[in-house]
């Protein structure tokens, strides 16, 4: 009888992938930005290869991860030189199950250039660019090639090593050029390295792997582009900030009139305008109006003082015209 899954077991958000491992469990790989694992992905094994993508974050030093889960049958040992952008690092030899981590290029046994995501370094001059298929053919890519050896030994011979790392110039016209990124190497720094060196014996080839866990890294734009990672979701806008309120002079101000002065109103009369009652509503609206502007906020000319009166008109006709005779 299977046991029951713990409580909560298959609820959730599935953690996120952050390492690469053959179909049968024999090896892992990962890279790590300040000792987190990032995450991987569009895993795919095919033949003697394993592959992945992750995101290049440029400027950010990164560290490569490998460990040997299981011993081969055969009695051999897995025998691992990661390659950055082609360039090969110190090879180390997988006794036990314990990772190793490369912490960058290694220049000697106490010093150490570490490993960045660079800008890809174009050039439109083809003089001063790569030449090298073989070069331009790995930048971008984070190889963990894996080689079986077998009658390991002690040595006393000194481990050699060279300070070779350099970035790369790439044609921008090359198709490599949009890769965006490429391996940097920083500035020496103290790092000493742990281990014996050994001689082996090796059942494979260098060109001819037995097989390979190998990473591609790309910016997050790219990766969005050729729809390896759902895009991130975007932020909406901040809300306008709200006006301020409105001061109480401020608010004797009307927003239409903008303290200018309204334009005078003339009504112009006809010979269909002989009803009485029908002009003086006529009047009565018009003074309505410059009421109502007057209130809104038009700001008044500074001028003595008047005692609001009704407005004294006397209306007749002449000549067949209304004429409108205001009184003092």
């Amino acid at each position: 009888m299977a046991p029951l899954a713990p409580p909560g077991a298959g609820l959730g958000p599935a953690e996120p992938l952050t390492k690469l491992t053959d179909p049968l469990n024999r090896w892992s790989a990962w890279v790590t930005i300040d000792d987190k694992p990032v995450e991987v992905y569009k895993v795919a094994h095919e033949g003697k290869k394993s592959t992945c993508y992750i995101e290049a974050v440029e400027g950010e030093e990164f560290q490569l991860v490998f460990a040997a889960h299981n011993k081969a049958g055969d009695g051999t040992q897995a025998r691992v030189c990661p390659e950055v952008d082609g360039m090969a690092m110190n090879g180390v030899v997988f006794r036990t199950e314990t990772p190793w981590t490369w912490e960058g290029k290694r220049v000697s046994d106490q010093a150490v250039r570490p490993f960045t995501f660079a800008k890809t370094s174009l050039t439109d001059d083809s003089n001063l660019a790569t030449t090298s298929e073989a070069v331009i053919k790995k930048l971008g890519t984070i190889c963990f090639p894996v080689l079986r050896c077998l009658n390991i030994r002690d040595s006393t011979a000194p481990n050699v090593y060279k300070d070779d790392a350099k970035q790369h110039t790439i044609d921008e016209r090359s198709k490599k050029a949009a890769i965006s990124h490429q391996a940097g190497f920083g500035a020496v720094r103290s790092a000493a390295i742990s281990g014996n060196p050994v001689h082996v014996t090796y059942v494979d080839k260098e060109d001819s792997p037995f097989y390979v866990l190998e990473f591609k890294y790309r910016s997050r734009a790219l990766l969005e582009l050729e729809d390896i990672v759902e895009p991130l979701p975007r932020t909406s806008p901040s809300p306008a900030p709200a006006s301020p309120a409105r001061s109480p002079k401020a608010a004797l101000k009307s927003p239409d009139i903008k303290g200018k002065k309204r334009k005078t109103d003339v009504i112009t009369l006809s010979d269909d305008d002989d009803d009485e009652t029908d002009l003086r509503a006529k009047v009565a609206r018009l003074e309505a109006e410059n009421a109502k502007l007057k209130s809104g906020g038009v700001k008044a000319e500074k001028k003595p003082k008047v005692k609001d009166e009704p407005l004294r008109m006397n209306i007749k006709k002449e000549n067949g015209q209304m004429v409108i005779h205001l009184l003092d």
